[in-house]
């Protein structure tokens, strides 16, 4: 009766995981075109809605690492990711750090990450519409689709194994080092960074603001 529960448990986090997933594709989504009508139609409640809309994405992509956390501490190998990259004797650490030891880990950890740029680079621009701001916000919105899509339909860390394994197989040992927990992030970070100056560019062409776009962009070039 506990391993059925247990095992139903496990089955609802990684239900979970994959709506949340779906609904942060289907709102980033709902970002974009909405923030294309503020911007053609001028229209303040549709960028307002964009900008909560953002949010909101970031929220959803938050909550899902925060599953696949959690499935990695309580050893759920019910979930196929988390039996290929973890054991029940490996270390609290490594267990967290395992969560970006995969393709469809680093695809959602990514995701969140452009998402958490899309807020920080939307900034205050959020309180009126400008055009540069918008169009910015916009790129970065499909750039934080597209990683959605590729981790919900193409690396779903979500996925459940047929045959539930009593243990998993463990980090790669190339893997197990304390500098594992923070090197992947901070690499991930430096590749999302890239996005904020390319779609600044890009928004300062679209609205022909080609002088004056580098002042904007200088701060995340050199952050």
């Amino acid at each position: 009766m506990w391993y059925t529960d247990q095992v139903k448990g496990v089955l609802m986090l990684a239900e979970v995981g994959v709506i949340l997933l779906g609904m942060a594709l289907a709102v980033a989504l709902y970002v974009a075109l909405a923030t294309f009508w503020a911007i053609g139609r001028d229209d303040a409640r549709f960028w307002q809605s964009a900008c909560n809309g953002v949010y909101a994405v970031m929220g959803l992509l938050g909550g899902a690492l925060f599953l696949l956390l959690l499935a990695f501490m309580t050893d759920q190998f019910q979930i196929r990711y988390v039996a290929d990259h973890s054991s029940r004797m490996l270390p609290i650490y490594l267990k967290a750090s395992a969560i970006w030891a995969g393709q469809e880990g680093s695809l959602l950890l990514w995701a969140f990450l452009q998402a958490l740029l899309t807020v920080l680079v939307m900034g205050r621009g959020s309180e009126r519409m400008e055009p540069l701001t918008a169009w910015t916000m916009l790129i970065l919105d499909l750039i934080t689709a597209f990683f959605v899509a590729m981790t919900l339909f193409l690396s779903n860390p979500f996925v459940q194994t047929t045959v539930i394994p009593t243990d998993g197989r463990g980090l790669n040992p190339l893997l197990r080092h304390p500098g594992m927990i923070f090197h992947p992030p901070a690499m991930y970070l430096g590749y999302v960074g890239l996005a904020a100056p390319f779609a600044i560019a890009m928004a300062a062409l679209i609205v022909g603001r080609v002088d004056d776009w580098p002042g904007v962009a200088r701060r995340w070039t050199v952050a």
